[in-house]
């Protein structure tokens, strides 16, 4: 597994916000009592291990690729934390423990993918205890937009009782959609299919009955301070004597607002043709970018047979 790891001891807090974190595999015998602490049981340095991906079927991996739009998880362990050791209200031993956690996923280009997810672990250890190393299982969806390229995945933790911090980064590689961005609004790349699983092409010829599915790519769209977007979009049919066959104004919306803001729009529908006659059609598509006030048109050429 690519990765690299840091180990720091420092006397000043992290301040991060306070979350608890489900902590898989939790202590056997952990006690709720009140803790009376004596000494501190010294161990170190604090380390982030065994940190591996869940594929598909939830085996866990080393090495991970996944496709733009889906989830990834990767689980890690921690060890070499100290323990605050003290006796509860019936006098026998315990060790508390106080550990903090933060968990970034960024692009090949260092941009935040996602929030960063913070997490803390509170807890009382018993005796038999000893080995107990908490796991913790993190996951984030890799947006449908994400472009192709290694990701990496930043751990940082702190040890609040030793006072101690460890990082580590594990990097990953993610299949996107090989899409070029562009300046100015632009549909990219229609085309047609007589099923919505395809095969698709940029010029089709159907039987009257057979079904028209379309699809294709919107660009060069602007992007609100608030990572909003916002594009319409009007659909219109044509016959050969350029006679509007259908007309639908408005036809789709898309106002999209998201952390990680889009870097295209995936259009796909069903062209219904009422009463078809053979011949050749054109299908006229046009947005207006409600964020960048800019508009754009094309034509796609198809042809009805006998």
């Amino acid at each position: 597994m690519l990765g690299s790891l840091r180990h720091n001891r420092s006397r000043s807090g992290w301040g991060w916000g306070i979350l608890l974190a489900a902590c898989c595999g939790g202590p056997a015998g952990a006690t709720t009592g009140p803790a009376l602490p004596q000494a501190v049981k010294a161990a170190g340095p604090l380390k982030i291990v065994e940190a591996l991906f869940e594929d598909y079927d939830g085996w866990p991996t080393p090495r991970l690729e996944v496709p733009a739009g889906r989830d990834v998880v990767l689980n890690f362990r921690m060890e070499g934390f100290e323990r605050r050791s003290g006796k509860d209200a019936a006098g026998y031993p315990q060790d508390q423990v106080s550990l903090r956690y933060q968990v970034e996923l960024r692009d090949p280009k260092d941009v935040l993918v996602a929030p960063a997810k913070h997490g803390q672990i509170e807890t009382t250890l018993g005796p038999q205890d000893d080995q107990w190393r908490p796991l913790v299982r993190w996951s984030a969806p890799v947006p449908a937009w994400a472009p192709s390229g290694a990701y990496a995945i930043h751990i940082q933790v702190e040890d609040a009782i030793g006072e101690q911090r460890a990082e580590l980064t594990v990097g990953f590689q993610v299949r996107g959609e090989n899409i070029p961005p562009a300046d100015t609004l632009q549909i990219n790349h229609p085309e047609f299919a007589r099923s919505d699983d395809g095969p698709w092409s940029s010029q089709r010829s159907f039987a009257l009955r057979d079904p028209v599915y379309v699809r294709f790519q919107i660009v060069g769209f602007r992007v609100s301070s608030e990572n909003k977007v916002w594009v319409e979009q009007d659909w219109t049919v044509l016959d050969a004597e350029g006679k509007v066959v259908i007309s639908q104004p408005e036809a789709l919306s898309d106002q999209v607002q998201n952390f990680y803001p889009p870097r295209f729009l995936a259009t796909n529908f069903r062209l219904d043709l009422k009463d078809p006659k053979p011949g050749s059609y054109t299908l006229r598509i046009t947005l207006r970018d409600r964020i960048g006030d800019q508009t754009a048109s094309s034509d796609s050429q198809f042809n009805l047979r006998p």
